[in-house]
């Protein structure tokens, strides 16, 4: 499977969010340095997001984005099916093309062993991941 970049950069944007949650809004040139995205592909990443539902934003001044939910309550699967829609076409084979039928099952397998894992992986669990690791003496 293979993910657009666009929506690597979401979820890399969400988990940044979920890093930072406790400092406030991040602006989108904060989110390029922390997450590697262009500068040129933020703004649009944010846009996407927040029509989506997964951000808000705050104009002006000292604005920029913050998480409109915990990370927790956000499966990367649901971020890739609002910016790219269902995971259906996944090993779907052409119309018209009789030997797809031959690896059908395998596939309806393999798509709902994906869809489980997109869905049990939340954005806390990558920026959980993600941090830093701290040690206490």
């Amino acid at each position: 499977m293979d993910i657009p970049l666009r929506t690597q950069y979401a979820i890399r944007a969400l988990v940044c969010l979920a890093l930072k949650r406790g400092e406030g809004v991040l602006n989108g040139q904060r989110i390029a340095a922390l997450g590697g995205i262009p500068k040129k592909y933020v703004e649009q990443v944010m846009r996407d997001l927040r029509q989506s539902g997964f951000v808000h934003s705050q104009r002006g001044r000292g604005g920029g984005y913050v998480l409109s939910r915990q990370a927790s309550a956000i499966t990367v699967l649901e971020v890739i099916e609002a910016l790219d829609g269902p995971l259906d076409g996944l090993g779907r084979s052409r119309d018209g093309d009789p030997g797809g039928v031959l690896l059908e099952p395998a596939w309806v397998a393999v798509r709902a062993a994906l869809r489980e894992a997109l869905a049990t992986e939340t954005i806390a669990t990558m920026a959980d991941r993600a941090a830093p690791a701290t040690y206490h003496i």
